[in-house]
């Protein structure tokens, strides 16, 4: 997959290859007529351009201008990574409250301060509404416990909106690759189960299949659970 300096490159190289025979053509016939190489090269630079904007566009988020769910998930198919799920807590209530306008400005806040506990080469991305995401670049559990408390703690300091003092803190869920999954789907799952788990404790919390209410092991048991209270009760 290209970057967008590269697309950039291919585009506009890819033009002004294909302009090379007049380029040569309008140079034997004198200097005079360099002026009227001037447009075509620039529509070149022009579609070159737009062609980069396009493809930032179809990567970002458009509210917070963060990664999206597809630049995830080629950064997770590149090597070990660590996903950090993060879930604002009460979001709601700031936008039932203050406004939908109060919401986007407290997400976009929310943004800046995850991109500035992080390193330069991890990855910061909206999932939508108040979902958040931290892609660890090799990095193993420890350092993305590290990481996600970093990430708290940056949160917990108030928000100033519209002259208002807003306070939020954020569930989190870990998921590791190769060990919780070796795609985003997988990781985001298992992440997603780890913040639940977030969201009673109060904790960072990291995956752990023992307590994944959604595994076979466990669904078999609960049915079983099921069944003898069932029967205890006829």
């Amino acid at each position: 997959v290209l970057g967008g300096g590269m697309v950039y490159e291919v585009l506009t190289t890819g033009g002004l290859l294909a302009f090379a025979p007049l380029v040569a053509m309008t140079m034997q016939a004198g200097p005079a007529y360099v002026p009227l190489l001037l447009p075509p090269l620039a529509a070149v630079y022009a579609a070159g351009a737009l062609g980069v904007r396009s493809e930032r566009q179809a990567m970002s988020d458009a509210l917070t201008g963060l990664a999206n769910r597809k630049q995830l998930s080629e950064r997770v198919s590149q090597g070990q990574v660590a996903l950090v799920l993060l879930d604002l807590d009460l979001f709601k209530q700031v936008n039932d409250t203050l406004g939908h306008h109060v919401g986007d400005q407290l997400l976009v806040a929310v943004a800046r301060r995850l991109v500035s506990c992080v390193r330069p080469h991890d990855v910061v991305a909206r999932l939508g509404g108040d979902e958040f995401a931290l892609v660890l670049e090799e990095a193993d559990q420890e350092a993305a416990v590290h990481a996600a408390q970093r990430a708290r703690e940056a949160l917990s300091e108030p928000f100033s909106l519209e002259g208002l003092l807003v306070e939020v803190s954020a569930s989190t869920g870990i998921a590791v690759s190769p060990d919780h999954g070796d795609d985003l789907e997988e990781l985001l799952k298992r992440a997603d189960v780890a913040m639940y788990l977030s969201k009673e404790s109060g904790e960072v919390e990291v995956y752990d299949a023992d307590r994944d209410p959604n595994t076979p092991g466990r669904l078999v048991l609960l049915g079983i659970a099921a069944w003898m209270t069932a029967c205890g009760s006829d």
